[in-house]
């Protein structure tokens, strides 16, 4: 089992939310909390498009989210929404499996208005998986993100200061 299994939606490898919440991985660990990441994009594209819940990769990556303490959820936001790969996979779990867990919503979005977007889209659908804690959501601007030479994310002291309080508001809920 793990304490937090973190589902990235994102389309791409390169993207600013999947590498936010890679560095959200490792602060989790840091922290001594062991995750797993569901990358969306991975998952067999056959299993996706065909609804295919009962494959061994989707059905592997259900038994982890069903038993996690918590999860967190985060996308791209498109379209004043997530992306399509991440509600086609989210379509697939079975009804109640977030029943019980702390759910923390993790956006990226390129402009202001996006904010808000991400969890007001999500909601509903972390709610029909049977969600009843979803923790308030954190969407960061793309111009807020910032990659190193190295491929590591940095943050603005600011930004980075709600990520740590998000997360922990999600451990103490985990840890309940």
């Amino acid at each position: 089992m793990y304490d937090i299994v973190i589902i990235s939606g994102s389309p791409s490898n390169a993207s600013n939310s999947h590498g936010v919440l890679g560095y959200t991985r490792r602060i989790l660990e840091s922290h001594a909390l062991s995750t797993h990441l569901i990358s969306v994009r991975d998952l067999p594209l056959k299993d996706l498009l065909h609804a295919q819940a009962e494959s061994t990769a989707v059905r592997g990556q259900t038994e982890l989210l069903a038993h996690a303490g918590g999860i967190i959820v985060g996308s791209p936001t498109f379209r004043s929404s997530f992306s399509g790969v991440l509600k086609t996979y989210l379509d697939l779990l079975p009804d109640g499996i977030f029943a019980g867990k702390a759910v923390l919503p993790i956006s990226s979005a390129a402009t202001l208005s996006q904010i808000g977007d991400f969890e007001a889209a999500i909601k509903p659908v972390l709610t029909d998986l049977g969600a009843h804690k979803i923790l308030p959501g954190l969407t960061l601007l793309d111009s807020q993100i910032e990659w190193s030479e190295d491929r590591e994310i940095r943050l603005p002291d600011n930004i980075d200061h709600s990520l740590h309080a998000a997360l922990q508001l999600l451990a103490q809920n985990i840890r309940k």
